[in-house]
């Protein structure tokens, strides 16, 4: 989770294995942005005009950052500063509630 210069907490995620540096250097990448001025696509890429196609992803451009975590912020905190649910922005939900197969909050491992 990360407060962006509007004030909005966006909450982001990543995948499993992917280090603290790796994390905490996405993050002061992506907060440091103007994240209505960008999307993931383009975020990363070297040159300020969008392209004509998109020849390779722009996360190959950036290995030491997580482009899921970029994402995930970049949608929670464009879709809060809009006043929708990220799912909108993606078109919309598909379902009225998700099924909770497991808490890890309930599980005692030790």
């Amino acid at each position: 989770e990360a407060e962006t210069n509007q004030g909005f907490v966006a909450v982001g995620e990543s995948p499993r294995g992917t280090s603290r540096e790796m994390v905490e250097a996405t993050l002061r990448d992506v907060m440091g942005r103007d994240l209505l001025a960008t999307t993931p696509p383009t975020m990363w890429m070297s040159d300020g005009d969008l392209p004509q196609s998109y020849p390779f992803w722009s996360w190959q451009m950036q290995p030491k950052l997580s482009y899921l975590l970029m994402e995930s912020l970049w949608l929670d905190a464009v879709g809060k500063a809009g006043g929708l649910p990220a799912h909108q922005l993606l078109g919309g939900a598909v379902r009225k509630r998700v099924l909770e197969l497991l808490d890890a909050k309930k599980i005692n491992i030790g």
